[in-house]
Order: C-alpha cells, then sequence, then structure tokens
C-alpha cells in the first residue's frame, strides 16, 4: 500500500475513532459500532438519510436503537464516504470469527466480500432465532405457533442456499450448546463433524440475548411470498407531462427490467423513480398477502408466488407479469387479475383515481394546502384576486414553475368557495400566482377545518370596510 494511501486510511481510523468517542460522551454503548456499520455496508446504504436509515434498520432487532446511533453518529460527522473508504471489501464491523465465516463464503461459493457479507447477515439473523428457540425448547416445548415459526426459518434458510454454487445444502441441529444452523459444502469443509460433517454459522455475542422476549416467530409463519409494488404518487409533474397510464406503465417496466436481472427472487426491494427522479413508490418481497386499504390515485400490483410457475426463474415470471401488467394500463385498464404463464389467477393490479379536490362546488382546502398547491393571486390593478376570492388552485392538468406561460386554475375563497366563472377551471398567466406564505397558508387551514370564521379571517387579510368591528 502507498503512503498516501496508508495515512488516508489511517487518518479515517483516526476519524471513526473521534466518532466512537463522541457517541461515548453521549451515552451510547460504543461496541455496537462495528455491528451497526457492518449493516450499512452490507444493505450497501447510499447515505445515513432519515430515510435510507429506516430502510436499512426499520425491521431489524433493535431498530430504534441502531436509527438512533447511526443518527447520532452522523451529527458527530460521520457519512458513508467514510465507511466505505475504510473498507470497501465489507469486512470492516465484524469479529475474527465472523470475518472467517465471510471469507469461507467468498472462497466455497464465488461470491465477492460484499456478497458474502450481504448474504451472512442475513443467514446470521434467521440462525440466531432458530437457536433462540432451540434454546427455549430446552426448557418447555415449542408453542405450535413456535414450533411452526421454527420449520418456516428452516425452510427460508433452505431456499436462501438453494442452488447457491458450491453449497449441498442447510443442516440444521438442536442441542444449543453450540450454534444451530450449518451449510454443507461440495469441498467437504467444515468446522463441525455433526450431522455428517458442516461449517456451523457463528453467532455474534449476545446475538440470542437481544430475541429475548421478542415474538419473532409469529414473522416466521407458513405464509405465501408476495412480490407487492405499490405506487403512492401519482400526481406529479411527471404523471401530468407524459399522462398518468404512461408514467405508470414505464414505471412498471423498468422496474421489470430490474427484475429479470435479479439472481434470487429474495433481492427484491426496488425504490420506484418517476421520470424526473422522485420516489413514488417501492417494489418489495413480503410474506402474506397485503390487504391493507389503498389511498386514493395509489396503484398496487400483487403477485403471490409459491406455484410451479416460479420455480425455475422466478425473477423471470414475475418480470414477464409485469411487463404484461404495463401492457394492460397503457390500454387504460386499471383493475383486472394477473395470471402466471400456466394460466393462474396470482393475484391483480389495482388503480385508483385521483381524489378530485372539488366536490359540489365545494374545494378542499386542506387536501390543496396538504399537496402544496394554493397559491396567492395577485392583488395589483392587472390582478385576478376578487374581494375574498384571492386564493389560486391549479387544476390536476397544471403544474406551475415547469416553465409554462400559464394554465387552468381555480380562484377560491379561504373556505374553498370558487368564484363565479372559475367553476370548471379559467386559464391565468403564471405571473398572476404568487407563492403563499407559511403564517398565512396556516391562517387558511385553520379556516378550512372550521377552526376560524372566514369573517375574522377577512378582518385580518381583506378589505375591512363592509365588516362589522
Amino acid at each position: 500500500m502507498s503512503t498516501d494511501k496508508t495515512t488516508d486510511m489511517n487518518a479515517l481510523a483516526q476519524r471513526a475513532e473521534n466518532v466512537r468517542s463522541a457517541l461515548s460522551e453521549q451515552g451510547f454503548d460504543t461496541k455496537f459500532d462495528d455491528q451497526i456499520r457492518g449493516k450499512l455496508l452490507a444493505e450497501r446504504a447510499a447515505d445515513l438519510s432519515d430515510d435510507e436509515l429506516e430502510r436499512v434498520f426499520g425491521n431489524a432487532v433493535l431498530g430504534d436503537f441502531c436509527i438512533k446511533y447511526a443518527q447520532a453518529a452522523r451529527e458527530s460527522g460521520l457519512t458513508m464516504e467514510d465507511l466505505y473508504a475504510q473498507d470497501t471489501a465489507a469486512h470492516n464491523g465484524v469479529t475474527a470469527e465472523q470475518r472467517d465465516w465471510i471469507d469461507v463464503l467468498h472462497y466455497e461459493t464465488g461470491m465477492d466480500n460484499a456478497e458474502a457479507t450481504q448474504f451472512a447477515e442475513k443467514l446470521h439473523d434467521l440462525a440466531a432465532k432458530h437457536f433462540k428457540l432451540c434454546h427455549i425448547n430446552l426448557n418447555a416445548p415449542l408453542s405450535p405457533e413456535q414450533s411452526s415459526g421454527r420449520d418456516q426459518i428452516e425452510r427460508e434458510i433452505k431456499a436462501m442456499v438453494s442452488g447457491l454454487k458450491g453449497v449441498v445444502d442447510a443442516r440444521f441441529v438442536y442441542d444449543p450448546r453450540g450454534t444451530t444452523v450449518g451449510l454443507k459444502f461440495e469441498s467437504g469443509r467444515h468446522n463441525s463433524f455433526g450431522n455428517g460433517g458442516m461449517y456451523k454459522v457463528p453467532l455474534a455475542e449476545g446475538a440470542a440475548t437481544k430475541l429475548d422476549g421478542v415474538a419473532f416467530w409469529d414473522m416466521h409463519q407458513n405464509q405465501s411470498n408476495w412480490v407487492v409494488m405499490r405506487i403512492n404518487e401519482t400526481d406529479n409533474a411527471a404523471f401530468r407531462d407524459i399522462g398518468r397510464e404512461a408514467e405508470v406503465a414505464r414505471i412498471i417496466k423498468e422496474a421489470a427490467g430490474r427484475v429479470s436481472e435479479m439472481s434470487s427472487i429474495n433481492d427484491v426491494d426496488i425504490r420506484l423513480k418517476d421520470i424526473n427522479g422522485n420516489t413514488v413508490g417501492e417494489l418489495k418481497l413480503m410474506r402474506g398477502e397485503p390487504l391493507d386499504e389503498m389511498p386514493s390515485g395509489s396503484v398496487r400490483l400483487r403477485v403471490e408466488l409459491g406455484n410451479a410457475a416460479f420455480e425455475d426463474d422466478a425473477c423471470g415470471e414475475v418480470a414477464r407479469i409485469m411487463r404484461a401488467t404495463a401492457d394492460q394500463i397503457e390500454l387504460g385498464r386499471h383493475s383486472f387479475p394477473v395470471h402466471d404463464s400456466n394460466g393462474n389467477k396470482v393475484g391483480g393490479l389495482g388503480m385508483l383515481d385521483l381524489p378530485s379536490l372539488v366536490n359540489d362546488g365545494l374545494l378542499s382546502m386542506e387536501d390543496a394546502l396538504l399537496q402544496g398547491r394554493v397559491y396567492l393571486a395577485e392583488e395589483s390593478y392587472s390582478g385576478i384576486a376578487e374581494g375574498e376570492y384571492r386564493y389560486i388552485v391549479p387544476t390536476t392538468e397544471y403544474d406551475p414553475g415547469y416553465g409554462d406561460d400559464g394554465g387552468e386554475v381555480w380562484l377560491v375563497n379561504a373556505k374553498g368557495k370558487i368564484a363565479a366563472g372559475y367553476e370548471d377551471g379559467k386559464y391565468v398567466r403564471e405571473v398572476q400566482l404568487n407563492d403563499l406564505p407559511g403564517d398565512h397558508a396556516r391562517d387558511v387551514r385553520a379556516v378550512a377545518k372550521g377552526q376560524v370564521s372566514l369573517e375574522d379571517h377577512e378582518r385580518k387579510y381583506g378589505d375591512n370596510d363592509d365588516l362589522e368591528p
């Protein structure tokens, strides 16, 4: 290694130590620092933003602690660039035994270090849960839910290693005096003679203890896996510019291309972006059918896995279904079942209409404010404000700030009553729109919620000559 490179690495190491010291002063136990760094690297975190931390740790055991710890590290000056620069091979943040295990996975399967680290992280979480259930079983019989959970964990581990180069299968023992999950390698490499010889998965210190009091087996009941796509935002400029159906179809086809290139359906976890680069949804693998209510204007595709059509190439089959779904959306269909290549119904697509801001001649100012679509009308001699009708709300076909000279708008008062002549929208030039200040917006919201009367609002913002004192 060059002198300059060594100096850079030493500087980064010193900075990391400074971060540990700062976190220690804030009351955090820095023994978790390596594990949290390792998790960030294994999940290939792009940054240390709150959204990214939620993605990485949201479903993890002690996830709240990890998020707060990483936030504190960020505030102390740590960045993802520091993490990657310190160890791009992703060996940073693990014990010596775990590092050896990652090396074994690397050499036995051909995975690169980053892939081996990510695989080891997922396998570790499942192995810790399996060990914990075996330990519980030492003192009492497992409940039906616990027994079912352990069986499902074993199935998930077997699914992880199925088809993995260099691996014969997963092996399990039920004596928790040692770890209880191992892999049988084709090479015969092993660290345990149990169960015909296998290489046991090492567990981090305290991994099982962290599961005390957690009914984690409820997350591993024998339910079908589903690939679920959600697009929650379909009313921004990208959808208005090229058409809602066309943009939804484009997003689905783009995601299908990414899925088709994946080696395992377990890797499906994609943020969906519109053509302007805004995050508008996600594509994820989940256990159990999604039954939550869809918000207005959203899109959801559900694909149940598990039958013969998904056995050989689940990623390819899901990608095929997604492309077929996009084709149907382009034809104007908004709700229909989807079928696998054998003709079996495996889910469906739902695309709900956008919520209407106007109902019975009254515009919902609460919704318009939430969407950031309320502006002040120009009040000069050439403006369009008419007394209490001083607020402009663009229709869904017009989005100010994207280079248009103007567009269709409603002119309303603070309660959402539409001015005469604007019931169906009316064209105005964009120069006649002004931003609505935050304090003014709060006052309009108070009127919309009925907390302040329109009369009191007008005493503050309108021409008071016709109002009683």
